[in-house]
Formats: C-alpha cells, structure tokens, sequence
C-alpha cells in the first residue's frame, strides 16, 4: 500500500515538472518566418503565377521553375505588383526580410501569408477586396499603411499597431475609429468616404499633423481642440454646423469645410414654423443664412415660414468665409429642417377625454391604465363597439385624427380575500365529520387561515399553516423522515458488528 502512494506521488510530480517545462519552452519561443528546407522551384512556393513570375524577376532567374534557397528569398526586401491580377499571396511567407510590400489594385482576400513578416515597415494593399484584416495584427514595425477601398469595416486588428505613422482609411465602411485611440505616433490620418461620426477617439493624437474626415458623417469637431499640431485639415461634405472649436488651433494653414448637409430633429407641422439658426462661426457668431427655402425670413437668431399647408420640410443654406490664424476657407451648406405631419389622438374612458398630438407614421404613448372598480382593464381599442385592439408597440398614427376607447369586462371572480364559510352537512350533531369536499374556515389572530382540503379519496389531509410566518407543517414527511433515519442507524450498527 505505502509502495503504491509513493509511485503516485512520483508519477504526479514528473506530470507537473513537464508541463512547466513545455509552458516555459513554448513561452519563450518567438514568433518566426516559414523558411523552406532545401532548394524548391519558383512556382513550388509561390502559387499565383503572376506574384511567381515578379520574383522571378527580382531574384534574377531565367524561367519560374527555376530553384531557390532560403538565402535568395532572404535577399527580397522590396516588393512591388499593382494592377497585376494577383489572387493569392501565398508563398511571401517565405520572404523573411520584406520590409516593403506594395499590391495596390490586386484581388487578393487572404493576407495571412503576411502574419509572421514581423520585418514590414510599409504595407500598401489599397483596391483588394481584402474585408478582414486580421493577419496584421502583429505587424508591430509598420510604420505606413495604406488600406484605401478594401471593403473593411472594423479596424480593431490596427490597435496594438503603436508605430504607425501614416494611416489611409478612406473609402471603406468603416463606422467606428475607437480601436486607433491608442496609435500615439499617427502624424497622417485618413479616413474619407466612410461612416465615421465620431472623433472622439482622436482627441489624444497630439502628433497628429494631418487629418482627412471628408464626406463622413461627422458633426462635432470639438475633440480636435486639444490637437495643436494639426497643420491641414479636411472635413469638406460632412454634417458640421459649429466651427468655433478649430479656432483653438493655431497651426492650421489648409482647412476645407464646404458642403455641409446638416439636417435637424423633426419638428411637428405648423403653419408659421419658427427654428433656431444652428450655423456658428469661428468665434461663436451665427452665420445668417444664405438663402431661405418657400419664402421664409430671418431674424436673429430664428427662421420663420409662412406656409399654406403641409410640406415635408423647409431649409436654408449658408456661405460665409472663415479666417484661421495661417488661412481662410469658405464653410459652405444647407441646413434642412424636416416637418412632420400631426394629428390628435383621444383616449375616450367612459366618455371622459383625454388628448394628444402625434406625427403621422409615429408611435403613439400609451397612457396609463386607466381602473374601474368591478372591472377588468382589456386595452385602447379603434372603435367603441367592437373594434381592433390597439398595439403602441406596433400601430402608427394614420393621417386623420384618432379616437381610442378604453374597454372593459366585469370582474366575475370573487374576492381573494373573502373568507370562504362552508356549512356542515346534514348531520347536526357536535361530532359530525365533514365530508370529503368540505373545507373549514378558522378565525386566527384576526385572519383567516386555512385548514382545509380532505383529498379526493376522503382521507383527511391536515394542513397547518403558522398564523405568523405562514409556513406550513405536514406531519408525513417528519414521520417518514424519522423511519428512514431509524433503518439507516440500525444498518450501520449491523455494519459495524460484522466488522
């Protein structure tokens, strides 16, 4: 028995001594490059023939079936195919030392061949339908990338990217930038022609030098404030109503800010519709308005129509140059203000009436249930006889005006809270056993409790419930409780004995 418990405890410790060896072994290994045994043919390792035939080319050999080492791969540092049709990368692997990769305008979709090519410093793949980019997330030298219409639209895979210097974003769907927060050396940023709104993520970039946001969705520039070494700035076609929080960079020599389409919250439909100049200039100034949609005027700082009757919205533009410390640039666009149809909606309880205004095609609030005593609250319906019940989950205002009805049904339960007498049977006298559907109403500490429910087949079944802590005590399982532990004492003393 001791020889046994000795080799265990052996067995166990050499189990744990070789797991930390192989945790510390794999732990310490370092990510590295496919490298290729012996000498292989070209178009072996490379599997596109046109990426085969340009290092075919840049290894200065004769024809693609040609050999190569692990040496001539380690001489490519450069690479460069655009617009070659390329579909596949595989085989770059292998080019342990390419520290410039260009394959502008190619069909590749697969970039882990580039995983382990710890050694780029720049990579362009702009125009490949690439959508994931996760193959370089641990490309930590790039210094530039280009990743321009590569049908991407999360950008998380660049964050741990900390020394990148230049970044070009521009047309993809991008809608979220939170993931470059931490990129500190950005000098250049583009991200043109994607769905980006927010800067926030930017407002730390102290080294940013050049921003690109054209034709996104962004609308506040207040966290570019703190971004002092900003010197060109474009954000022409975006929805930028206030312009006074670039005032506080004084490095700006190229700032673009046409084409701003700035569109309001709705607002209900009247006749006279009055709206605040949301347009501010540089110093916190309103810009008047340019022109004025439908005859409209404006006094500072409001727009006033005075409109027949219901069009979906009224606008005004605006163009007024604005002068930076370095430049002048012109901020140009329309603010459009949408106009939303209403009409009343009656909530009609009893013929008492309640209103409400609510736009065409919206939600209409459900009030609260109303109550009445006796009865059952069923909904709001379309009608008060008869009628559609009401779904303010689902149902949208029509275009008219609306009365819903409160409806309700006559509660028929009794109340829960009645105490429930049952009279003895037909035998009268003071010994007389209730029969099997009686129930006994009991008067205790001012409440009534029950003791109640004989089973089906007559047999009383007596419940006591605590008058204080409303527990029931059933007297079986106690019994049958204290049998099983009797058999189980008595088995182990048997147990023993045999012993």
């Amino acid at each position: 028995m001791k020889r046994n418990k000795t080799a265990l405890r052996i067995l166990v410790t050499l189990a744990v001594v070789l797991a930390i060896t192989f945790w510390v072994g794999m732990s310490s290994k370092e990510v590295q490059a496919a490298v290729i045994e012996h000498p292989t043919p070209i178009n072996e390792i490379f599997t596109d023939p046109v990426l085969t035939d340009n290092v075919k080319t840049l290894l200065g050999k004769a024809d693609v079936t040609d050999e190569v080492t692990q040496t001539d791969l380690d001489s490519v540092t450069h690479l460069s195919a655009k617009s070659a049709g390329i579909t596949t990368i595989e085989g770059l692997q292998y080019l342990t030392n390419l520290s410039e990769l260009e394959l502008i305008d190619n069909q590749v979709t697969d970039l882990n061949p580039l995983t382990n090519l710890t050694k780029i410093t720049e990579l362009r793949l702009s125009g490949n339908p690439l959508k994931d980019v996760s193959a370089l997330a641990g490309l930590k030298n790039l210094k530039t990338m280009d990743l321009i219409y590569t049908d991407i639209t999360d950008v998380t895979p660049l964050a741990g990217l900390s020394n990148l210097q230049v970044l070009n974003l521009d047309i993809n769907q991008i809608t979220d930038i939170t993931p470059l927060a931490g990129l500190s050396n950005l000098q250049f940023l583009s991200f043109g022609s994607t769905q980006v709104s927010d800067l926030t993520p930017l407002a730390n970039l102290s080294k940013l030098t050049t921003l690109n946001a054209m034709n996104s969705k962004v609308s506040d520039v207040s966290p570019l404030t703190g971004l002092s070494n900003l010197t060109e700035v474009y954000l022409e076609e975006n929805q930028i109503s206030d312009v006074s929080p670039l005032a506080k960079l004084p490095n700006l020599s190229i700032v673009t800010l046409t084409n701003q389409t700035i569109t309001n919250q709705p607002v209900f439909y009247q006749n006279k519709p009055i709206v605040p100049n949301v347009v501010t200039g540089l110093s916190g100034e309103l810009i008047a308005p340019d022109t004025i949609s439908d005859n409209g005027t404006y006094t500072s700082p409001n727009l006033t129509w005075d409109l027949n009757s219901f069009i979906n919205s009224v606008s005004y533009t605006f163009n007024q140059s604005v002068t930076f410390k370095n430049t002048t640039a012109p901020f140009s666009g329309t603010v459009t203000q949408p106009l939303t149809e209403v009409y009343a909606v009656v909530f009609d309880v009893d013929g008492e009436q309640t209103s409400a205004m609510v736009g065409v095609n919206e939600l209409i609030n459900e009030p609260t249930a109303p109550a009445k005593e006796g009865y059952i609250f069923d909904g709001w319906y379309d009608a008060k006889t008869d009628g559609n019940k009401w779904d303010f989950g689902i149902d949208k205002m029509p275009a008219s005006d609306i009365t819903l009805y409160a409806k309700f049904t006559e509660n028929e339960e009794p109340n829960a809270s009645s105490p429930i007498n049952v009279e003895p049977n037909d035998n009268n006298s003071d010994n007389a056993e209730p029969n099997a559907s009686s129930s006994i109403n009991v008067q205790e500490n001012g409440t009534n409790e029950g003791i109640n429910n004989l089973n089906s087949s007559g047999e009383d079944k007596v419940n006591i419930k605590l008058p204080i802590t409303g527990d029931e005590l059933n007297v079986l399982p106690i019994f049958v409780g204290a049998v099983l532990i009797g058999i189980g004492l008595v088995l182990f003393r048997k147990k023993r004995q045999t012993k």
